[in-house]
């Protein structure tokens, strides 16, 4: 009896190795099937002084990092005090700050404080910067000329800004959460918001600010977890939740009319109504620490300001 029961577990003991290895063949012929993810590709940028050398604000939470066109790239250098030109495959080209003159340089930086961007934007071929971190002053300059046509000053200390087709500024006041709109010549048009969690209403102190083609304004309200959404005169339009990783400040982004925004360990992608269309999972390595920006279709440079570098990955399907 004791053979039999032998003999069984043995043969049992075969079919089941052999089972098991028709399985693992199978699963090899069974194509693997990858979510939407990043890739890195490369890293861009040392510490230094020099064209393509940075010395960023370490910690950086500001909205502004980058400002795009279709040809070149730019990039806010703070203690550089001046904003970097790359060509988009981030090739340097020059910089716009003080070097005796106001201006586009290729040499290193003379006018120490001249200028400190917290933040920057690019419209209508005009790049549009704040002059320092506290003296609430916005520069105007011409892209062709590299001269400041306009400066404008706000009263109420100003984090964040965006500029309409229209030439139109619109500032996120973070003494009290409001909204407002000047015109080209820096007068006051309408103002909204103030702190809250109501419909119009924001929770946050560095908020980013787009626009789309259509002139309709987008608020990341990071305390709020959404996203709200304006006509161009103040109205509100719609709002849709969203997983940001921060309660101050959320990193977000418009390229091609649709909007990306970090939420946990993916780059999501939405269209202009808050539907989602993809997540891209975020490599485990890698952490989008603040600040990003997609370009080239499928590309995104991140910035990671404590070693003064950027990452670039490619959004693979």
């Amino acid at each position: 009896m004791k053979r039999i029961l032998i003999l069984l577990l043995i043969v049992t003991s075969v079919i089941s190795c052999k089972k098991e290895e028709e399985l693992k063949k199978e699963d090899e012929l069974i194509p693997e099937v990858k979510e939407p993810h990043l890739i890195y590709e490369s890293t861009f940028g040392i510490s230094g002084t020099g064209l393509g050398e940075f010395r960023l604000q370490q910690g950086n939470v500001y909205p502004g990092t980058f400002a795009l066109n279709s040809t070149n790239m730019f990039i806010k250098d703070i203690h550089n005090h001046r904003i970097q030109r790359v060509n988009l495959d981030l090739t340097p080209v020059d910089w716009f700050g003080y070097n005796n003159n106001w201006g586009f340089h290729t040499q290193a930086v003379e006018g120490a404080d001249s200028i400190t961007p917290r933040n920057i934007f690019l419209k209508n071929n005009y790049l549009y910067a704040t002059q320092s971190m506290i003296n609430r002053i916005l520069l105007k300059v011409n892209l062709q000329t590299g001269q400041i046509e306009k400066r404008y000053k706000f009263n109420l200390f100003v984090n964040s800004f965006a500029v309409d087709g229209d030439h139109n500024i619109y500032t996120y006041e973070t003494d009290n959460h409001i909204l407002s709109k000047y015109n080209d010549n820096g007068d006051s048009l309408i103002s909204w918001g103030g702190y809250g969690s109501a419909i119009g209403k924001f929770n946050t102190v560095d908020p980013q600010i787009i626009i789309d083609n259509s002139n309709n304004i987008y608020v990341c309200d990071a305390g709020n977890k959404r996203i709200q959404k304006f006509t161009a005169s103040g109205q509100y339009l719609s709002s849709w939740t969203v997983n940001v990783n921060s309660t101050i400040y959320g990193s977000f982004d418009i390229y091609e009319e649709n909007i990306f925004i970090v939420e946990g360990n993916f780059l999501s992608k939405y269209d202009l109504n808050g539907i989602l269309l993809k997540k891209y999972e975020i490599p485990f390595s890698y952490f989008i620490q603040n600040r990003f920006k997609v370009y080239n279709t499928n590309k995104v440079i991140v910035e990671y300001s404590y070693s003064n570098e950027f990452k670039v990955f490619k959004m693979q399907d």
